[in-house]
């Protein structure tokens, strides 16, 4: 019994030097000024043309800016017919310029029909490396209504890149 009695003290003492070792007035982090300041996390707010680089990077064939014509920021209603008016294959849309501007990125034709009426609703600025030219694809079709959301594509259209 002497032994673990022994062992007991024994283990007391150096958990109260290790205690007493860890405390506020050894460390020199709590020496008044020695206080390290937080880190400063700036944030850089993106801008248009980061945005535009971000779709760039991406290599789409082709690449448009869409903005309403009044200035005004684009609602639900806008977002609702872009989407309906261009292909459900397009790739990235990113909206950008405080919600004024669409960016968009796509390796797909528009349908018949689609092309024209975003750029009668909107201001449509073609940023492609090869500019988007309409072919009779993309001419508009007497059975089908721009800006049907059940718009689909005509099986004996190809969808392919040029």
């Amino acid at each position: 019994m002497n032994v673990v009695s022994f062992a007991i003290k024994i283990l007391v003492l150096a958990l109260t030097l290790f205690c007493f070792a860890c405390g506020p007035e050894n460390n020199p982090a709590s020496q008044p000024g020695n206080e390290t300041p937080a880190p400063t996390v700036e944030v850089k707010k993106k801008t248009f043309d980061d945005d535009v680089a971000t779709v760039r990077y991406s290599e789409y064939t082709w690449m448009f800016v869409l903005r309403r014509r009044d200035g005004k920021a684009i609602d639900g209603d806008d977002s609702k017919f872009i989407r309906a008016n261009t292909p459900p294959e397009t790739n990235q849309r990113l909206v950008s310029d405080e919600g004024k501007a669409v960016i968009m990125g796509t390796n797909f034709r528009f349908y018949p029909g689609q092309y024209d009426a975003l750029n009668k609703r909107f201001e449509v600025q073609d940023l492609s490396a090869a500019k988007y030219e309409k072919n009779e694809n993309d001419l508009p079709s007497a059975n089908k209504a721009a800006g049907d959301p059940k718009n689909q594509n005509p099986k004996n259209i190809s969808n392919k890149k040029p």
